[in-house]
């Protein structure tokens, strides 16, 4: 009487190098279909947001913008998006600039620039200047950035006036504090310190305004104009 333990024909170990009772682990034709539909799908969302020219998820890019990293950035973000025109009063890039944290403000700012950003809408320098919060040194090297990529150092936007009223009416911070952005802003050959700025005034008229808290910064923007053959104008006597 033939065993029962007997392997069915076809099915010898030696010859299949497969143990006897085990379970082959190839895949099925289906399961190859349904990794194929898996990542077709992927590559086509992902293909779909680096076409588009509108954010998917206007809101949650501007929240990661505002107050997320560059990490959270990638979840949101495609390069098309980056001069996207539908935050009022706002683009991509000064809502990065107006990001809480400093260190994401400034990656946030670099990526978007990489990719083409335009600096030349909704103030950018002032927006980066106008924050309550700042690493000097990483920040100057941005403002370097944007001026070279073509914002305007001499802009004057009401109630701020220009970069350099920007961050000099920020007097929680000392002319110490603010060096580094003073030296960007000061070595520029286009900077004009004798141009309208704040409530229409002279800049430099509006600084000696605040020399008690800003007198270092307006003698280097005196020594600045000597260097140029510029004599500064006489402060106002007072009758």
């Amino acid at each position: 009487m033939p065993s029962t333990d007997a392997e069915p024909p076809g099915t010898d170990p030696s010859k299949t190098g497969q143990k006897a009772g085990a379970e082959s682990t190839k895949p099925s034709p289906a399961d190859g279909r349904r990794t194929l539909r898996t990542n077709s799908h992927d590559f086509e969302d992902t293909m779909g947001m680096l076409r588009r020219k509108t954010p998917k998820n206007t809101s949650s890019l501007h929240t990661v913008l505002r107050t997320g990293s560059i990490a959270e950035l990638e979840q949101h973000y495609s390069p098309s998006f980056v001069n996207y025109d539908g935050y009022p009063g706002a683009t991509l890039l000064t809502t990065a600039l107006g990001n809480s944290d400093p260190s994401s403000r400034v990656a946030l700012a670099h990526r978007l620039l990489d990719d083409g950003a335009d600096v030349t809408r909704h103030a950018p320098l002032h927006v980066l200047l106008g924050q309550n919060a700042h690493d000097p040194e990483p920040e100057a090297e941005l403002l370097a950035r944007l001026l070279d990529a073509g914002a305007d150092v001499n802009h004057a936007v009401p109630d701020v006036g220009t970069p350099l009223e920007t961050i000099a009416k920020k007097f929680k911070f000392s002319d110490a504090d603010n060096q580094p952005f003073y030296d960007v802003l000061l070595a520029r050959p286009d900077i004009d310190f004798l141009a309208p700025g704040l409530d229409g005034r002279p800049v430099l008229v509006n600084l000696r305004k605040w020399y008690a808290l800003r007198g270092h910064l307006v003698e280097q923007v005196e020594a600045v104009l000597n260097r140029r053959g510029i004599t500064a104008p006489p402060e106002p006597v007072d009758d």
